[in-house]
C-alpha cells in the first residue's frame, strides 16, 4: 500500500511539473511568436531557391531530403526540406505536404522546429526551417553507456517532450510520427526538438484517428 501511495503521488507530482512548465512555456511562446513575426519580413516569405547555397545533405525520407543550407543574404545556416514534385504525383501526398507547411506555420513551442518559410518553383517544394545543432535521441541513446539516461537527465527529457506533445495536441495537431529519430537533443544544453512532420494532420482533440501513416 505504501509503494502504490507514493507512485500515486510521484505521478500527481509529475503531472503538476508538466503543467507548470506548459504555463511557462505559454509564456514563452507569447513573446517568440512576437519576435517570430517581427523576424520574418515580406522579404523573408518571397524567397527563392537562388537565395541560399545549397550545403550537405543531413536526412532523408522516402519522398523528401534534408540540405543545409545558407541564406545568402542573412548568412544564417537553416535546413532546407526539398520535395521533388514528380514524387508527389498522388493527389494525397501532395495534400498531405501543403497541410505539413499550414501546421508549421500555425505552430510555435521552444521545444518545437520552426519554419521560416516555404516556396516552390516547377519541380521542387521547399520548407526552410531553423537548423537544430545535436543528434537524435536515438543516436544519443546508442551512444550511453548502457543506452541509458541517468534518472534526473531522462525525467528532464520527458517533461521536454511531453510538453511539445501537450502544445501540439492543443493546437489540434496529430504528430503520428513520433520516434527517437525524430527528437534531437542538444547534447551541450539538453534541450530537445520535435521534428518532421510531413505525417503530421489536424484533428478534433477528442476525435479517434483511423489513418494509418
Amino acid at each position: 500500500q505504501d509503494l502504490v501511495l507514493k507512485e500515486k503521488v510521484m505521478r500527481k507530482a509529475s503531472l503538476k511539473e508538466i503543467r507548470n512548465r506548459s504555463e511557462s512555456d505559454n509564456r514563452i511562446i507569447a513573446a517568440s511568436n512576437l519576435e517570430y513575426k517581427n523576424r520574418v519580413s515580406s522579404y523573408e516569405r518571397n524567397k527563392t531557391i537562388k537565395d541560399y547555397k545549397m550545403g550537405r545533405q543531413i536526412g532523408k525520407g522516402a519522398y523528401a531530403v534534408v540540405r543545409m543550407a545558407v541564406d545568402k543574404t542573412t548568412k544564417r545556416h537553416h535546413a532546407m526540406k526539398i520535395y521533388e514534385k514528380y514524387k508527389l504525383t498522388d493527389p494525397a501526398r501532395r495534400k498531405s505536404v501543403t497541410r505539413e507547411i499550414a501546421i508549421m506555420k500555425k505552430i510555435s513551442h521552444p521545444n518545437i522546429v520552426r519554419m521560416i518559410t516555404s516556396f516552390d518553383n516547377p519541380h521542387s517544394i521547399y520548407i526552410i526551417m531553423e537548423h537544430i545543432k545535436g543528434k537524435s535521441l536515438y543516436q544519443y541513446l546508442k551512444e550511453k553507456s548502457g543506452k541509458r539516461l541517468p534518472e534526473d537527465e531522462a525525467k528532464d527529457v520527458i517533461l521536454q517532450i511531453a510538453t511539445a506533445i501537450e502544445y501540439v495536441h492543443s493546437n489540434n495537431v496529430a504528430h503520428r510520427d513520433m520516434k527517437l529519430e525524430n527528437l534531437i537533443i542538444n547534447s551541450t544544453t539538453g534541450k530537445i526538438t520535435l521534428i518532421d512532420f510531413g505525417f503530421s494532420i489536424t484533428s478534433g482533440y477528442e476525435k479517434k484517428l483511423k489513418i494509418f501513416c
